[in-house]
């Protein structure tokens, strides 16, 4: 028996061509700092790029040629290269390009320039853009000398990604920097904060009843007010006059 036909099965993950040159089954290419970087993605169908690279993460419908006239490290990131088309998204191809820093040889690191406030109990990543793929014994750890990470931290180093720390938790804030060795000599990056705040911080906080009479005198005329905190804002919920259901005013 034979199955039906799929739109997905007329078409074929797209082609990259990095500086006029088809990748044929290669994921990886190693550019020096300085050159110019041309990307184009070429398939059966409107395409689009996005890439985790400092420079472009941002950056929203990336044309099919992408053209970067003189790269800088931050350069460094996987480019993906997928259809427009929704039910095409799972028809991609991908590179990792190594933007590598002739003059500053020891600077193999690419950092984010702050991080956010991390939610305790998520899972979070370490962006640590690694610019030289020739860099072994890749580490993460504490910007203090002597201080090993803390207790409970589990991590996972990642040559592309970065390192993805596992069910963050508050006793992890500190700072932290990634660190290899680079012809047999220690490398690392710039300091980066991590700050893990408390799930409560997000939701509700506390809740406070008050009550505008003495509820032994009379407990039909008990006003409720509800009190909590909502993404940094005071919120009140009180009952309404007229049909008992309450309202919410941000204060």
């Amino acid at each position: 028996m034979t199955r039906g036909l799929f739109v997905s099965d007329l078409f074929h993950p797209p082609m990259i061509h990095l500086n006029n040159v088809f990748l044929l089954n290669q994921s990886e290419a190693v550019v020096t700092a300085g050159s110019a970087i041309i990307l184009r993605c070429c398939g059966d169908s409107a395409v689009r790029w996005s890439s985790t690279a400092f420079r472009l993460q941002y950056h929203d419908n990336l044309p099919d040629l992408l053209e970067v006239t003189r790269s800088v490290p931050r350069h460094t990131g996987t480019y993906r290269c997928g259809y427009s088309a929704h039910n095409l998204r799972h028809l991609n191809t991908w590179i990792h390009l190594y933007v590598k820093d002739p003059v500053h040889t020891t600077r193999v690191f690419e950092t984010p320039r702050g991080v956010p406030p991390v939610k305790e109990g998520q899972d979070f990543l370490f962006k640590c853009q690694l610019t030289d793929p020739s860099v072994t014994n890749l580490t993460f750890q504490s910007d203090s000398r002597g201080r090993s990470l803390p207790q409970g931290m589990n991590v996972t180093f990642d040559r592309r990604s970065g390192v993805l720390i596992r069910d963050v938790q508050r006793t992890f804030n500190g700072r932290y920097v990634c660190s290899g060795l680079k012809d047999g000599r220690p490398v690392q990056s710039a300091p980066v904060d991590l700050l893990v705040v408390p799930m409560t911080a997000y939701g509700v906080k506390r809740v406070c009843i008050y009550s505008a009479h003495h509820p032994l005198l009379d407990a039909s005329s008990l006003t409720v007010f509800t009190v909590a905190i909502l993404r940094g804002h005071m919120v009140t919920a009180a009952p309404g006059r007229d049909n008992g259901r309450g309202h919410v005013v941000v204060v």
